[in-house]
């Protein structure tokens, strides 16, 4: 798999390593965001979509809680984890 086909990617319950549902996280989500980086500032967002400069991706994970998941917007960020991808 390429690193941004996680871009938008939401597992509820959580995966494992394995992509196997951990059925007894019903409460938990992971929610997955890829962005380019701008060439020229690494701290930075790539403006320019499909820039063919930009060699590096930003993968941020997050894990939220919902203490009700009948509440579909009740979502809790509890955790969060950034990390540099290169293209190469």
């Amino acid at each position: 798999d390429d690193v941004e086909d996680f871009n938008g990617f939401v597992a509820n319950p959580p995966v494992d390593g394995n992509r196997q549902a951990l059925s007894s996280l019903a409460n938990w989500q992971q929610s997955v965001t890829v962005t380019h980086v701008s060439p020229s500032n690494y701290k930075l967002s790539d403006p320019v979509p499909n820039d063919t400069a930009c060699v590096l991706d930003r993968v941020t994970i997050t894990t939220s809680f919902n203490p009700n998941p009948s509440n579909a917007n009740g979502w809790i960020p509890v955790a969060s984890m950034e990390f540099l991808k290169s293209k190469y």
